[in-house]
């Protein structure tokens, strides 16, 4: 367990474990990314634990990447998980933002209780999705409904995004349009490479978005 305000710094051509000792881990010359998966140490872990800090990458050429830790509660006495947003987070175009990409990773993670051995799958993209409902929320706290989308491994262009729709629609009775790994916010704050939106129509400059697990 680590305490609040506790930093740790990466050289990602150079990771060493907590202790400094080598991780083993050795990122290619011709890579395309990476991906970072943190989880709890569920030995002792109790209902009331979650994560709760943020996360930056910065390049060579001084270009930071960031984003926030998001904890889960303890739903054992509490709402319906499709009650729950599983992600809430805020978005302004202040001082000319107007692009933004939105990321939600959905994975499996094999030998779930064993932190020796996990695994964190994502390639079997008909089986391992996310259907999501969408919500955005001005200054005003006024909402407005936007559509569903599907999180997934995948993106506009492959060949699997129809097969997907089909088996989101099949296993939870409402599916979406759109499937992708990641999604611009709205008209006004879209994404940097011209994909999906979450919200097509909408153009608050200022506000909320929740993205709520839809159960299937």
């Amino acid at each position: 367990m680590r305490t609040p305000n506790d930093t740790h710094v990466y050289n990602l051509r150079d990771i060493l474990t907590n202790d400094g000792n080598p991780s083993g881990v050795v990122l290619p010359d011709d890579a395309y990314g990476i991906f970072i998966a943190i989880e709890a140490d569920v030995t002792n872990l109790t209902s009331n634990q979650f994560f709760i800090g943020n996360l930056r990458i910065e390049d060579n050429s001084g270009y930071e990447y960031r984003t926030n830790l998001v904890g889960a509660g303890d739903r054992s006495d509490g709402p319906e998980r499709s009650e729950i947003p599983v992600a809430i987070f805020n978005f302004n175009a202040d001082e000319g933002v107007e692009l933004s990409d939105i990321i939600l990773l959905a994975f499996d993670i094999n030998s779930f209780g064993d932190p020796i051995n996990n695994e964190v799958e994502m390639a079997e993209v008909l089986d391992i999705w996310n259907l999501i409902d969408v919500d955005i929320y001005n200054q005003d706290e006024v909402p407005f409904s936007c559509r569903n989308v599907v999180f997934a491994c995948i993106d506009q262009d492959s060949p699997l995004k129809d097969a997907l729709l089909e088996e989101v629609a099949d296993q939870s009775g409402s599916g979406a349009s759109v499937a992708s790994l990641e999604y611009g916010i709205n008209e006004t704050i879209t994404h940097s490479r011209g994909g999906e939106l979450l919200c097509p129509g909408n153009t608050i400059s200022q506000g909320l978005v929740s993205l709520t697990s839809i159960d299937y």
